[in-house]
Formats: C-alpha cells, sequence, structure tokens
C-alpha cells in the first residue's frame, strides 16, 4: 500500500539558505544515480545525507514512489496520487483511493511545488473524491500541510470541504457512546483479529476503533483550527466541542485499565461494551493525534508492547495483532491483505509517528525513547 509515510517520520533539511543562496552539503547528482528525470527530484525534494544507508536509501526510494503516483487528471482538476501504480477494480474517480490519503498529504507537502499537494486536498474537499470509501485523516494532514508552506488563502478555502467531509460520517455516528463506528475492511484492515471472529471474516462486523476515532478526532481538530483562522467562531466552536467529546469517549470506552492499551469495541451483541480480546496494533494511533491525555502517564505503559516478543516486535517491524493472540497468523495463505499478523507499512508509518508524538509530546519511557524509535526505524527500512 502506497502510504509509507517514511519520508515524514525522517525528514531533515540538508540545503540551507545563505545570503540569498544555496549552500548544498549533499551531493544531489550522487543520491540520484539511476533515477529517472533527476531534475524533477532536485527541483522538489529535500535532500539527506544520513549514517544509516538502508535509511538513506529507502529515504530517496520513498520519493521515486511518491513520483510514480502522481498523476495529472484534467484542467481544473489537476493532480492526484494513486495507491497503486496499475489502475485497480475498486478506485474511485480518476483512480484515487481515500484511505492512504492522509499519508499521501503528509509526504507531498515536502514538495518544493505546492501545486501537487494543494490539488490533492482540493480533489478530496471540492472535487468529488469518495471521502467515505474508507476511514481517514484528510482535514488533519491538509491543516499541517498548512503548518509547513504557510498559505492561509489556501487553507482557509478548504474549510466548507472538510466540514462536508467530516459531517459525512455522520450516519457512522453513536451519539450514545460518542463513538464513531466502522468494519475492520472500511477501516483498510480487512481479515483482522477484529474480524475473524465475526461472521464475515474478511470485511469483519461493525465497531468502534481506536484508529478511526482517533482519526476522527484529529479532523474535528484541523477544522477548529481552520475555522478560527477564517474567523467563523461558531462552526470552530462546534468543532472544538466535537473533538473534546469524541477524546473523552475514546478514553472512557476504548482504553483498558488492566490490559494498558487501545481496543477495538463489537458494536453489536456486545451490551457490556467489552473490548476485544487481542492487542491489534490500531491501539498505538491514538498517540499520533495526541488523544491520550499528556499529564496521565498510565497510558505510557502500551509502549512496551511494541518492543515484546509476545507483541508486536518481529524482525520486519511491528506486526498487526500481538504474538501471543489466538488469532494471530503471520503467513498469509490465501486472498489479499491479511491484517491478523502481517507487518503493513501503512500501519507501521502510523506507529513510527505515534511513537515520535509519544517521544516529543509525552515523555520518554523506558519502552519509548529515540534509540526504540532508531531502531524502529531501521526495521521499517530493512522492510522496504
Amino acid at each position: 500500500m502506497f502510504a509509507n509515510r517514511f519520508v515524514e517520520v525522517i525528514l531533515i533539511t540538508a540545503v540551507i539558505s545563505i545570503a540569498g543562496g544555496e549552500t548544498n552539503f549533499v551531493n544531489k547528482d550522487t543520491k540520484l544515480r539511476g533515477f529517472f528525470e533527476p531534475q524533477w527530484f532536485k527541483d522538489n525534494i529535500p535532500f539527506v545525507e544520513v549514517p544509516d544507508k538502508e535509511i538513506e536509501d529507502v529515504y530517496y526510494y520513498r520519493w521515486s514512489s511518491l513520483k510514480r503516483h502522481l498523476r495529472y487528471t484534467v484542467p481544473g482538476a489537476g493532480y492526484i496520487i494513486t495507491e497503486f501504480v496499475h489502475r485497480v477494480g475498486y478506485s474511485q474517480k480518476f483512480d484515487t483511493i481515500n484511505a492512504a490519503a492522509g499519508h499521501h498529504i503528509y509526504e507531498a507537502r515536502w514538495l518544493r511545488n505546492t501545486r501537487y499537494v494543494q490539488d490533492y486536498i482540493n480533489f478530496w474537499s471540492r472535487e468529488g473524491g469518495a471521502a467515505q470509501q474508507y476511514s481517514e485523516w484528510i482535514a488533519d494532514a491538509a491543516y499541517k500541510s498548512f503548518l509547513l508552506n504557510g498559505d492561509v488563502d489556501f487553507i482557509k478555502s478548504q474549510q466548507l470541504g472538510l466540514v462536508n467531509n467530516y459531517n459525512g460520517w455522520n450516519d457512522r455516528f453513536d451519539p450514545t457512546l460518542g463513538l464513531y463506528f466502522i468494519s475492520p475492511h472500511d477501516d483498510a484492515m480487512e481479515m483482522s483479529a477484529s474480524s475473524v471472529q465475526t461472521d464475515d471474516p474478511y470485511h469483519g462486523g461493525l465497531g468502534y476503533r481506536p484508529s478511526f476515532n482517533s482519526e476522527m478526532y484529529a479532523n474535528a481538530v484541523a477544522i477548529f483550527q481552520i475555522a478560527t483562522l477564517n474567523g467563523d467562531y461558531v462552526t470552530a466552536g462546534e468543532f472544538r466541542q466535537r473533538a473534546d467529546a469524541l477524546r473523552e469517549a475514546i478514553l472512557n470506552f476504548l482504553w483498558d485499565d488492566d490490559r494498558k492499551f487501545f481496543y477495538h469495541m463489537f458494536r453489536h451483541n456486545n451490551p457490556s461494551n467489552q473490548l476485544l480480546d487481542t492487542r491489534e496494533e490500531i491501539g498505538f494511533f491514538p498517540w499520533r493525534f495526541m488523544v491520550p491525555e499528556e499529564r496521565n502517564r498510565k497510558y505510557d505503559e502500551a509502549w512496551q508492547e511494541l518492543f515484546d516478543s509476545q507483541g508486536f516486535d518481529s524482525l520486519y517491524g511491528p506486526t498487526t495483532c500481538e504474538m501471543r493472540s489466538q488469532w494471530y497468523d503471520g503467513n498469509q495463505t490465501s486472498q489479499c491483505c491479511w491484517w491478523n499478523g502481517n507487518s503493513w507499512p501503512y500501519s507501521t508509518g502510523h506507529t513510527l509517528n505515534s511513537l515520535a508524538s509519544q517521544i516529543r509530546s509525552y515523555a520518554s519511557t523506558a519502552y519509548a525513547k529515540v534509540e526504540n524509535f532508531v531502531q524502529l526505524l531501521h526495521k521499517y527500512a530493512d522492510t522496504q
């Protein structure tokens, strides 16, 4: 799945501006040896040089991957980013799939030519993209793009479309619990531990998931911030309130104080709101979007699972299901896209950013510190 966020988690700029000119510390031609259209990369990407060869190689590979997925559509719509190089049957308008759009925007926002990312954001907010095909964090990614390029007029112009996208999920909201519900399949994670325990192992039944709800929290925060820029304090207040209430519901219903983790919760035939019997990698996603309470250290304990050999710690990055679970299966034997064991770059990207968030915004712990992050990032490079 094209959605790796590898660029985002290691990016440091290696070209600085001095007295109106550039001082280049990196030999660009060496880094681009063998690349098609090297001038495009010179014009657009930040160049880096790092001591870990695997990480550096994959860094440039990721940019070549993004370039391969850029598509110019039609005048007025401009550029989009595809998930697959070749068209797949379930893609939507212009061969787009919204599942990884947040990842795409986070990566493309670093391109010097801002048209690529802004056209793509416009597509999701204005051009009729299927924004509810899968779970998404497009508003969050769009606002984070603005924080990098500073184009305030552009991000202000996105408010109505992003609000409409958010409200497009209203039929998936349970006002009783204050949570959004979705199937594992529509959360882009079919054949997961939370799917195989249902009558439909491929799609899974509807449930309240820490992944989707955290993304919706982040989208609500982003809309609050954009509306504030617009001076629309009515909309800002509404989405601040929606974000706060959703965060509280995630913490109240999806965190298990005994097992120290965020879990999927089945929507049907679950009158006591029991949480899943298995930790899934989506339990790390809330940190990426700043859902756990900053001053409450009880959430820190979840990170020991990431580096536990019976938890998620495998040779090629975190598994999508803890290995001690009866539902764990690291061997895909049929069909496509099993999420009950196999490591997926889509989820690893989320987890790396969640771990970075824990270290930067919460606290370093015995299991969440810079050394652990570098270790996991190197595994991720090896996976690539």
